[in-house]
């Protein structure tokens, strides 16, 4: 019965994750070069983690790997894990969210 509740378990993360993976958001943010406002775009990310986020690449130089956003406040581990595909070390920023979110509010926000 344990077995049969891990299995379970395991098996809504796999789907919550690919649910987020398969929003309609396209694109990437690169955060290296991102804003607060940028970063605000992505599910789950409120002000207080854009800014959080900014002001370390400030501080310490660009990312070097996306593992080192969690040494940011307030980024876990899960939270790096649920945007990491919208997210890119180079290139041009091209994240376009989903439409929804833009009219009825972005969960998390401040």
């Amino acid at each position: 019965m344990k077995g049969l509740k891990i299995i379970i378990a395991v098996a809504l993360m796999v789907l919550a994750v690919g649910l987020v993976a398969n929003a309609t958001h396209k694109g990437v943010i690169n955060v290296n070069t991102a804003t607060v406002e940028q970063l605000k775009l992505l599910p789950s990310l409120n002000d207080t983690i854009a800014k959080n986020i900014v002001a370390y690449r400030k501080s310490n130089g660009p990312f070097k790997s996306m593992d080192d956003l969690v040494k940011v406040k307030g980024v876990t581990r899960t939270l790096l894990d649920d945007i990491r595909p919208f997210l890119a070390l180079e290139g041009k920023t091209t994240f376009i969210p989903d439409e929804s979110q833009k009219s009825s509010g972005h969960p998390g926000q401040d």
